[in-house]
């Protein structure tokens, strides 16, 4: 996998991975798992990405939801995690 073969040749370096899961928790806790199991150090979660919106309001309703997002960070917990709200 790439990010094992970037892991290898750079061990000093951060490897962060960046995930999306649909409206699931087991989504964000599987993709949670493999990019771990490739050896990230740090998982970043888009609960928002307005470029991704499927033609619905579903991707940006994720990010302006409190109790989804909660949902979302505790199903990809305990990995470590940054979360990136951002205003819209």
């Amino acid at each position: 996998m790439p990010c094992r073969r970037l892991k290898k040749n750079y061990p000093d370096k951060v490897l962060i991975a960046s995930i999306m899961g649909m409206d699931e928790d087991s989504d964000w806790t599987l993709l949670a798992k493999e990019v771990t199991a490739c050896g990230v150090d740090m998982i970043e979660c888009n609960f928002s990405l307005s470029a991704d919106d499927f033609g619905g309001d579903g991707v940006r309703r994720r990010g302006r939801s409190p109790e989804l997002i909660d949902s979302f960070t505790r199903a990809v917990l305990p990995e470590e995690l940054i979360c990136l709200c951002w205003p819209r």
